[in-house]
């Protein structure tokens, strides 16, 4: 076997975990039966101004935390929370509360297979937990959303693919929603025998003048031993600083966060 051909075996070995925390893009890829998979992270995002009188310029998370259950070898079970919201304003004051929890589902109906790429689906609730008043920090609304998955590999890299739609809660009016339509599109590579890297779109759209939006992602996914250490940051390219229920759902200006996991087996 030639160097080149034990280079690239060693560099596809790598990348052959499947869970990402740090990724917006899930795709369908499960732990496996019997798994548990915990995460816990912070993360930091900063707006250029206030998009409305009172409103966050700046949020962090601290910690934030994932769990995901595989209860069987192609379905997860996750339930995730942004831990204790910490909120900066423009006058100079803060503001704190606790994140909304996140209940979700990942379901692969096809395996990869002759070039035809896995498939399958992600359904989740956010609960309500976040006040909107005083510290306009989130909705106090019940969030729910769905969307197909797929992934694929080229070579080493592999590449997902999330399109979905999430029915979000009005916090101004009583019965009020917004159906926001989302694609989400991850390509991670291989740069080395325990490290990966990441690139990724976010993009939304709906029937409000401030859904339109797009989001540029990045990071170094790392595993040491048993423990994936996660790094990355992301910009808006596109779209206002104001979101339709939550303070930062797609609308900072950037943001950077850190995420450590580690898989149990049951």
């Amino acid at each position: 076997m030639s160097r080149a051909s034990i280079v690239l075996l060693v560099l596809c070995s790598a990348a052959s975990y499947a869970q990402h925390p740090a990724l917006r893009t899930y795709g369908p890829g499960t732990l496996g039966s019997g798994l548990l998979e915990i995460a816990v992270g912070t993360e930091y995002a900063s707006k250029s101004g206030e998009p409305f009188p009172g409103a966050p310029t700046s949020l962090w998370k601290v910690p934030s935390f994932i769990a995901r259950w595989g209860a069987a070898s192609n379905v997860d079970f996750e339930f995730a929370w942004s831990g204790k919201l910490l909120g900066s304003y423009a006058d100079g004051s803060r503001g704190s509360d606790w994140g909304d929890p996140v209940v979700g589902a990942v379901f692969r109906a096809i395996d990869e297979h002759d070039g035809v790429p896995a498939l399958g689906l992600r359904t989740f609730v956010k609960l309500p937990s976040t006040s909107f008043l005083p510290y306009y920090l989130g909705s106090d609304q019940t969030d729910f959303g769905f969307a197909l998955v797929g992934s694929r590999h080229a070579g080493c890299a592999e590449m997902l693919l999330d399109l979905g739609l999430d029915i979000v809660g009005n916090p101004r009016e009583l019965g009020s929603q917004d159906d926001i339509y989302f694609a989400s599109a991850a390509l991670l590579i291989p740069a080395g025998e325990r490290v990966k890297i990441f690139l990724e779109g976010y993009g939304m759209t709906g029937y409000k003048p401030d859904d339109d939006k797009l989001l540029l992602r990045s990071g170094v996914l790392s595993q040491f031993d048993s423990w994936h250490v996660d790094l990355y940051g992301g910009v808006r390219a596109a779209g206002t600083n104001k979101d339709f229920g939550t303070a930062f759902a797609a609308s900072e200006s950037w943001s950077a966060g850190l995420s450590c996991s580690k898989v149990f087996s049951l």
